[in-house]
């Protein structure tokens, strides 16, 4: 494995982080009322988010200390763990990804609507 590899895994780990963090935003200016209980789910569910890549980054750092002593058994010891890191982001990515979508979308035609309505 190669240093830019090391990066890349970090440098994902971090878009991820932006990724659910632009998600809480876009649901924030969207909702009026963020404790209504569809908007709690969701904060709830960006909030496990939240925790799952805390977690990536501790197995992360597990794979940069195997990576210090790359022997047979560490090395598929890593291949583990970035195999384990790469779905949890995905399917964190394709979630996020979703609600940025629909509520980016109801963002928009809310704001349509109040510049017609108001004007």
């Amino acid at each position: 494995m190669e240093k830019t590899t090391l990066e890349k895994i970090s440098y994902s780990i971090n878009e991820l982080e932006v990724a659910v963090y632009t998600a809480r935003k876009i649901i924030l200016n969207l909702n009026p009322h963020p404790f209504s209980n569809h908007m709690k789910r969701m904060f709830l569910r960006l909030d496990e988010y939240d925790k799952i890549i805390i977690k990536e980054k501790t197995l992360f750092a597990e794979v940069c200390q195997l990576w210090a002593n790359p022997t047979p058994n560490n090395l598929r010891s890593i291949r583990r763990l970035i195999n384990l890191i790469s779905k949890l982001s995905a399917m964190i990515r394709d979630d996020v990804k979703t609600i940025k979508q629909n509520n980016a979308l109801t963002l928009n035609l809310v704001q349509n609507y109040e510049e017609i309505a108001y004007s």
